[in-house]
């Protein structure tokens, strides 16, 4: 499949061109926990699958089976492991694209000898595939495993200066329109293309357990209406950081 190398618009605004986000070569997407690469990163995955190929590191189990009823918990363990596999599939990824770490819920490392690993295995995998572009959380996100999978990140780029780091948002903001601004500090770049977008739609889908999970809320059909719509038709937002 051809993949665009011109800017497209999406209600007016510039996008970003695959090229530029890519390096043209693989890219490697950090997740904090199973599906935050396809809700971040599914449009942006999908051309990579179709072209020089991208890896995926599952950092987080996405559940904690040490926590009472850890039975019913290792089953959603289980559920959101097979999950993933298809929501990759779904993009045109295969299941050995995709590397999981398996830290408990709320344990990726920030600091220490198993964060040191952690940084030493990425930095390998980033060699190894001749990634220009790392992917990860944003710093926004108050869950400890998103900014530790930013901490992370960034270890990794302080080994290998000419590797790019790109964070990615999972959730619309309120504030969307001020945050997806480039400054001084940052440059912003967005991605939406509608090739891309029909297998995101189908990889979002695969999630059934973690958005079955926006219904808890008093609000959860309505604030799953939102979040739905801007996860199936809004664009992607990446945030680079300036060094």
């Amino acid at each position: 499949m051809a993949i665009s190398r011109s800017a497209v618009r999406l209600d007016g605004k510039k996008m970003s061109d695959f090229a530029t986000l890519s390096g043209e070569r693989p890219i490697v997407v950090l997740a904090p926990h199973p599906g935050d690469e396809t809700l971040g990163c599914g449009m942006l995955l999908a051309a990579a699958f179709a072209g020089r190929g991208a890896r995926i590191v599952a950092l987080s189990r996405g559940a904690n089976p040490d926590r009472p009823c850890a039975s019913a918990t290792q089953s959603l363990v289980s559920r959101r492991s097979a999950e993933v596999v298809e929501a990759v599939r779904a993009l045109g990824g295969r299941s050995s694209d995709i590397e999981r770490w398996n830290f408990p819920l709320g344990h990726v490392p920030m600091r220490g000898p198993v964060y040191e690993r952690a940084v030493d295995w990425i930095e390998a995998l980033c060699v190894s595939s001749g990634a220009r572009c790392l992917y990860a959380s944003g710093l926004e996100n108050a869950h400890v495993d998103h900014l530790a999978t930013a901490t992370i990140a960034r270890g990794v780029a302080q080994r290998q200066p000419a590797l790019r780091v790109l964070h990615y948002t999972l959730w619309p903001s309120p504030r969307a329109d001020v945050e997806g601004t480039s400054t001084a500090q940052t440059k912003t770049f967005r991605f939406a293309a509608e090739q891309w977008r029909k297998p995101k739609r189908r990889a979002v889908r695969c999630h059934r357990s973690q958005l079955a999970e926006l219904e808890i809320d008093p609000q959860g059909t309505k604030l799953r209406e939102v979040m739905m719509h801007s996860l199936m038709e809004g664009e992607e937002r990446f945030v680079e950081h300036h060094r």
